[in-house]
């Protein structure tokens, strides 16, 4: 999510930033600054960049260890915990789905301020949404079973109505016009059709032109071929669903000739 997005929704909603004990956060971070060697150092920053959260705990622990240089230190911002680490870990689509859904849970948390609750984690996990939470009661379970369900029909990209693609997908042909078809198979993600065209998934079922579902035919029968040939790698079953699909493949092909 962009970091304007989050930053919006962390400090808009109290149960997104519980509250810390600063002496016990200063010890911790001391300590991992001190223990934690320079090669695992390097590897967490390559971590960083790779989900767009450059120097979010590598700088706090860098920050530690130049706690002797007072200039340095006190011109870099105290670590913060939680979700700030790793932030909200989905696309921007779904910001006014996690906004309406956090306004309940905040109504209801301020009119029952006993009630224990926080949230631990927020990410897409199999094309919808997830969100990892403790504490809380059945009406807050309502409101975030609800959310994740919800997301399964807006795209996470744009935010317009969208359905669950794939990177997975099979090519029909009927009426003598061809077809991709999403088979669920894949890397999944909950996308608008022209979302799912940007980024190359099967979105439900998309008309294709001829010469689009002549190459990706080839490019299957040849993934099939090579399969077929390496049969020790792979179970008995996947085995004989490969030779099935390259059937299938070597039938649509005959379209061609």
């Amino acid at each position: 999510m962009d970091k304007k997005l989050e930053m919006r929704l962390l400090e808009k909603y109290k149960f997104l930033r519980p509250e810390q004990n600063p002496q016990d956060l200063e010890t911790n971070m001391e300590i991992m600054a001190k223990e934690i060697p320079k090669e695992k150092l390097n590897d967490l920053k390559d971590l960083e960049k790779e989900l767009g959260k450059e120097g979010v705990i590598s700088g706090t622990i860098e920050q530690y260890r130049n706690k002797n240089n007072p200039d340095i230190y006190e011109k870099q911002p105290k670590p913060i915990w939680d979700l700030k680490l790793f932030g909200i870990q989905c696309g921007n689509g779904w910001y006014s789905l996690l906004d309406d859904a956090f306004s309940k849970i905040q109504k209801h948390l301020d009119e029952n301020p006993d009630l224990d609750f926080g949230i631990e984690e927020i990410k897409e996990k199999y094309g919808t949404l997830r969100i990892y939470y403790y504490g809380g009661d059945d009406f807050i379970e309502n409101i975030i079973d609800h959310a994740e369900k919800k997301s399964a029909t807006v795209c996470e990209v744009c935010g317009h109505p969208g359905k669950l693609c794939s990177t997975g997908f099979d090519i029909k042909y009927e009426n003598g016009k061809f077809y991709k078809v999403s088979n669920g198979e894949g890397w999944l993600k909950t996308l608008c059709y022209e979302d799912a065209k940007k980024l190359g998934y099967a979105y439900s079922k998309t008309e294709i032109t001829r010469q689009e579902a002549y190459k990706l035919l080839r490019e299957m029968k040849l993934d099939y071929e090579k399969t077929l040939a390496d049969k020790s790698l792979w179970s008995s079953d996947y085995i004989e669903d490969v030779k099935k699909r390259l059937n299938e493949v070597n039938e649509l092909l005959t379209n061609f000739n």
